[in-house]
């Protein structure tokens, strides 16, 4: 599946597994005019796939609900994913991670819970924004849903008042970064390949890298313009 815009574009590749459970949802001015609202989520076990639809979807929709506009984003994120992960529970066996970001006139804000990750990517450099929630194995330390794991679902939250040098931003599942580790890809490596004219083509970009790694499980990705 490709998705697009003139400000994203991204892609949910299905490899070895039987079912794609990662979902993606991005939205325009979603909050004010000029906004822009992205996620990736990583459904895992049964029903996974609709565990993360269901989150991916659901979040925004509380955000709008609980004062995140002109609140602590902190505080809304946190009560948001308790709810979700609350309602993945009773509905679910499966759970989810995601990564959420938010590109706001006044305020960029980053969050998530799990292995998927958001990361900076400039002419020069790819900083990532988030840090996994795993432990030991690689086991996640948080997660949302998944009623037998019992870890937290709180998120981690990242403010950020300007996004310096910045020119597109990437959210992505654990297997895209799993292939850029077995590819040795450093920042600046991964910097050029996504060094594109156009949002469209640095996600081809990606998307081949990946469709050459003959062990991909389902990968997902997507690209938001903030330059």
């Amino acid at each position: 599946m490709l998705i697009r815009s003139d400000r994203w574009a991204g892609f949910a590749m299905r490899g070895s597994r039987p079912h794609q459970a990662d979902r993606l949802y991005v939205q325009d001015d979603w909050l004010h005019s000029g906004s822009v609202i992205g996620i990736v989520a990583d459904g895992h076990g049964e029903d996974g796939d609709d565990a993360a639809e269901f989150a991916s979807r659901r979040l925004p929709v509380l955000l709008r609900e609980n004062g995140y506009a002109t609140g602590c984003p902190i505080l809304s994120l946190t009560h948001a994913c308790e709810v979700i992960d609350m309602e993945l529970k009773r509905r679910y066996k499966g759970g989810t991670t995601l990564v959420m970001f938010d590109h706001s006139p006044n305020r960029v804000v980053v969050a998530h819970v799990g292995d998927s990750r958001a990361a900076l990517v400039t002419r020069h450099h790819v900083i990532e924004l988030t840090e996994d929630h795993q432990g030991y194995k690689g086991r996640l330390t948080r997660s949302l849903g998944d009623r037998a794991s019992h870890v937290p679902s709180t998120p981690t939250v990242r403010i950020i008042d300007k996004l310096h040098a910045g020119r597109w931003v990437l959210l992505a599942t654990d297997e895209v970064w799993r292939v850029l580790d077995d590819h040795l890809m450093t920042s600046r490596a991964l910097a050029a390949l996504l060094d594109r004219p156009t949002l469209v083509e640095a996600r081809d970009a990606l998307r081949a890298l990946l469709h050459e790694d003959g062990q991909i499980e389902n990968a997902s990705a997507l690209l938001l313009d903030v330059s």
